[in-house]
């Protein structure tokens, strides 16, 4: 598959002359838009650089503080150089990321891509950072000799250029990042001209929604009119965005890289009871247009409870979707979004709550029954889902890689630096799933944990066991680090569909 890689192959005149030649046409401005005041070029280059670092249109007060604070000539890559820092240093990706990840944070931001829409591009780009030739960006991929030596801001740069060149290599890829890159702008003016802005998830949801088709513009453009006039009347508490139905769910939706049998819909909308616009991705079985009362997985990624992404969670959410369940992955809001502490505990098993609640008050839009909603989570999701079942009546969790014992075992580190954005020491009991009562709630559990997991100590499925019994919290192994394998997400998949579909469950 031909994708934007073939574009930055080329030489740097060609790759000029396809930026001036290659661009889709652009979607019409929105009324509301045409009267306002165009951003200055500068203005431009700090909302691009400001989405790749941060996965969002900026706030009003972003973007007047970065424009005000970067040279007006700056280049792409010195905007990026300045604001970079400032980001790491409160510990929000991808600016603290390894490079192969920092990688997959550009694609899902700019394009709308996972990891397994095409790992050969996201590897290109990734082996464009490393220092050394043979280096391994992953348990798979290792860089040829003559590449490597850009700084991230160079790859920021050149990712941009690249992405507004490939129309003809990559037209849905390039249409999405043409979209995307015209809200950010319409972001700023209408921001500016009106004088209101917008809170972080609403700008991280407005451009994610984004994808290469005109309606999911349209759409976007409708919500930033609304934001940017009376926010509690733009967002309404708890509920999905726009018309939904099954059959636009199923129509909207596009066959998923690993297995085409599975569709994948990757731009729904919903509130929370914040009223907070947030994003969702479906993965519908095989036999979602024949079938009914299909059992639903809430699928939460992880990222120590500050960063992540729905795409994470691409491989388990599809292999779970092929053994038949509706696969539902929310986003929830990050405790990076409020830098300071803004958004920490209860907030993040708050949204988790709340769409489980949504999915289970409308569950025809997705042909699922309301009795049947399960909680499946990664890491930081799997603490999420498995506070939530420790805590109120869920059925049956599955969690993987998850930090389960708060208190204990897991205290130094990267993994402690994220928890104390997430809750104060003081509190920890208090989000611990082993700590909760055993009787404040009847979910049964399956547990897996990685023998060679270095971030979470395996011990910590046991400590879990121990607290809630074996009788309701079943534990399995498996050979692998914190982030598993391709082939390990099947076989997790396979053994929660068998615990979901178990006596226990139903």
């Amino acid at each position: 598959m031909v994708t934007i890689v073939t574009i930055i192959r080329r030489s740097v005149g060609a790759l000029l002359l396809a930026i001036s030649t290659c661009v889709a046409a652009a979607p019409p401005a929105p009324a509301f838009i045409s009267s306002t005041a165009p951003l200055t070029s500068h203005e431009i280059n700090v909302s691009r650089v400001y989405l790749a670092l941060s996965g969002r249109a900026p706030e009003l007060s972003g973007l007047d503080f970065w424009a005000a604070n970067t040279p007006e000539r700056a280049s792409i890559e010195e905007i990026y150089n300045t604001i970079e820092p400032f980001v790491a240093a409160v510990s929000m990706a991808p600016a603290n990321e390894p490079n192969f990840s920092f990688v997959k944070y550009l694609y899902a931001y700019l394009l709308g891509k996972s990891y397994e829409d095409d790992p050969a591009g996201i590897q290109y780009w990734a082996c464009l950072l490393a220092d050394d030739g043979s280096q391994q960006i992953d348990g798979t991929f290792f860089c040829a000799q003559g590449y490597g030596g850009l700084s991230r801001g160079g790859v920021v740069s050149n990712f941009l250029a690249a992405a507004g060149a490939a129309a003809a290599a990559d037209p849905n890829s390039h249409r999405t990042f043409v979209n995307r890159m015209l809200a950010i702008e319409y972001a700023g003016r209408i921001q500016k001209a009106r004088g209101r802005g917008f809170s972080v998830p609403d700008g991280a949801t407005l451009v994610r929604r984004i994808m290469s088709s005109d309606e999911s513009f349209s759409q976007a453009m409708q919500s930033l009119d609304r934001l940017t006039r009376d926010r509690r009347l733009a967002s309404p508490a708890r509920r999905f965005d726009g018309e939904l139905t099954a059959a636009s769910l199923y129509s909207e939706a596009r066959p998923a890289a690993l297995d085409a049998r599975v569709k994948i819909h990757k731009h729904l909308v919903w509130y929370n009871s914040n009223r907070d616009m947030l994003l969702a991705q479906a993965f519908l079985p095989p036999d979602f247009v024949s079938g009914s009362n299909f059992q639903a997985v809430i699928s939460v990624h992880g990222g120590g409870w500050r960063n992540g992404l729905v795409e994470h969670m691409e491989g388990f959410n599809t292999a779970l979707a092929l053994q038949g369940f509706v696969v539902l992955s929310p986003m929830y809001r990050l405790t990076s979004w409020g830098h300071t502490g803004v958004y920490p505990s209860p907030t993040q098993q708050a949204d988790i709550a709340d769409f489980a609640a949504l999915v289970k008050a409308d569950p025809s839009v997705f042909k699922v029954s309301a009795d049947r909603v399960r909680l499946f989570g990664h890491s930081a999701g799997g603490h999420l889902v498995a506070l939530l079942g420790t805590t109120s009546n869920y059925g049956c969790v599955a969690s993987v890689a998850a930090p389960l014992d708060l208190l204990n075992d897991f205290n130094s580190g990267p993994a402690n630096t994220s928890l104390d954005y997430y809750v104060a020491p003081t509190a920890r009991a208090s989000v611990s799933p082993s700590s909760q009562s055993a009787t404040a709630s009847s979910t049964n559990f399956l547990v897996h944990f990685g023998s060679a997991d270095r971030l979470v100590p395996p011990s910590q499925a046991a400590t879990f066991q121990a607290a809630f019994g074996s009788s309701r919290v079943q534990t399995m192994a498996h050979n692998e680090s914190h982030m598993f394998s391709a082939q390990a997400a099947k076989a997790v998949a396979s053994a929660t569909a068998t615990f979901f579909q178990g006596s226990s469950c139903l």
